[in-house]
């Protein structure tokens, strides 16, 4: 287990430990102090749940600072792919890795975003190199090809970032097959192949970074999205599992990041409704968080934070009460004027 992980690991179990300390001393103080008299027991409950809950936002502020001020990773020179890159949140994350110095290869089906976006960044960043190439990353046997021509032209690929995605928007029975198919090879099955055509090198160095930009669906099913989110939940486990697997191994020099963002503004996602208490990302906001993301070896982010509270919530509260929480909200009804292409541009 690397460093950063330890320390922060251990503070978090500190914090676990206060919250499990909060519900044992709370009951057994009071029948202490006041026996079976309820009355006397409800009257002192502000002032110990105050205690208390001053000592977990001491133990929060120094997790925080913990992670704001510890150093973070240089990623100049070092050589990332990203797929789906030609537009949206891709776009933006070329934009901020190639600012950070990072050489980039960059995969889409998009031919023309790709190399504007190849154009922009050379443009801005001369020393920048940038490969471009129409893959198809559905395509098991096209992406392995790809992976080692790239490796054996442009050597080692220090990081990538699997971010291609698309989306049916229709209720589970008007979604034909092959659409549900294609979803699923392009959310899921491409980040296994891309992940299986690069982690080798990574591990002989024991050095590299491995990051899926999933979905808060991949966290919380939606109507309307049953294909979707069920490749997103498989992202997320997928590159959990492979976390712990670096760990057992003691690759402490491969790092992973899950990104869960709620709703992008993209082309993607037209028509979805904004969600209250949920507001809409720009692509903007997403590519810098991702590339900050990477730099500080944050193994998993959730955009908004309020991500972080909803998906406790829902571990914590019973599953009628989590349904009914997103039938008030009209998360249910979100996607019922969905317009969008569910791909990337053309």
């Amino acid at each position: 287990m690397d460093k950063q992980t330890f320390v922060m690991g251990s503070v978090g179990a500190v914090f676990v430990a206060v919250i499990l300390k909060i519900f044992w001393s709370y009951n057994s103080y009071l029948q202490q102090l006041f026996g079976g008299n309820q009355l006397l027991q409800a009257m002192l409950v502000p002032s110990i749940l105050g205690t208390w809950i001053r000592k977990l936002m001491a133990l929060f502020v120094l997790t925080r600072l913990m992670y704001r001020f510890w150093p973070k990773k240089s990623l100049k020179d070092k050589l990332i792919l990203v797929t789906g890159g030609g537009a949206g949140i891709g776009r933006q994350i070329c934009l901020n890795l190639a600012k950070q110095g990072a050489h980039l290869v960059i995969w889409d089906m998009n031919s023309k975003g790709i190399e504007e976006v190849k154009k922009e960044i050379t443009t801005t960043f001369p020393e920048i190199k940038v490969v471009t190439q129409t893959v198809d990353v559905s395509d098991r046997t096209c992406v392995y090809n790809t992976a080692k021509a790239v490796q054996e032209e442009c050597g080692f690929v220090y990081g990538v970032v699997n971010n291609a995605g698309i989306v049916s928007g229709k209720p589970f029975l008007e979604i034909p097959d092959s659409k549900i198919e294609k979803t699923i090879k392009v959310n899921l099955l491409a980040h296994v192949w891309t992940i299986k055509a690069f982690l080798p090198a990574m591990l002989e160095r024991n050095e590299g970074h491995l990051l899926s930009v999933t979905s808060a669906a991949g966290l919380f099913g939606n109507c309307g999205m049953t294909d979707y989110s069920a490749s997103k939940f498989g992202a997320v486990g997928l590159l959990e599992s492979i976390r712990l697997e670096l760990q057992k191994m003691k690759k402490t020099g491969i790092d992973t990041t899950i990104i869960c963002p709620a709703h992008v503004q993209t082309s993607l996602f037209t028509g979805f409704r904004t969600i209250p208490l949920l507001p809409s990302l720009s692509p903007e906001y997403v590519g810098r968080k991702v590339v900050e993301a990477i730099q500080r070896r944050k193994k998993v982010l959730l955009m908004p934070r309020i991500g972080y509270l909803a998906y406790a919530a829902k571990g914590v509260l019973p599953t009628a009460v989590d349904d009914w929480v997103k039938y008030f909200l009209g998360i249910n009804n979100s996607m019922d004027a969905f317009t969008g292409s569910g791909v990337p541009p053309p």
